[in-house]
């Protein structure tokens, strides 16, 4: 049973992308056999830089042609974007992005809403 009394933030997703700056797709290692790592789809990504600024990506698949990327090519746009860390969170028909309450992405137009999400919301606190 891990020791979850230290714990501030924990996400579950995986597999990992980038670790401590470099690529890290390892799918056998991290537990995601069921991965396939050069399997083309759209995809979405988490990652921080070193700096702590959270970064959060979608990768499109099925509009103009556009075929969505593979594990490694996510985690080759994950360090252009300067991620330290990152990984993968759920993909394929379940991608979607919404900004601000808009839904600006959705693998399936139309789509059921996803039943879990990550939700990113200003600090207003902080800023004071």
């Amino acid at each position: 049973v891990p020791d979850w009394s230290g714990m501030r933030h924990a996400i579950g997703g995986g597999p990992f992308l980038v670790k401590d700056g470099q690529p890290y797709v390892d799918t056998k290692v991290q537990g995601f056999s069921h991965f396939p790592e050069q399997e083309r789809t759209a995809r979405s990504a988490l990652g921080i830089r070193a700096d702590g600024t959270v970064l959060m990506v979608v990768a499109e698949r099925g509009r103009d042609g556009v075929v969505g990327v593979t594990l490694p090519q996510l985690s080759h746009a994950m360090l252009a974007l300067r991620a330290r860390d990152a990984m993968n969170l759920d993909g394929g028909k379940s991608t979607q992005l919404a900004v601000q309450g808009r839904t600006v992405y959705a693998a399936v137009p139309g789509a059921a809403p996803v039943s879990t999400g990550l939700y990113l919301v200003p600090n207003r606190l902080a800023a004071k």
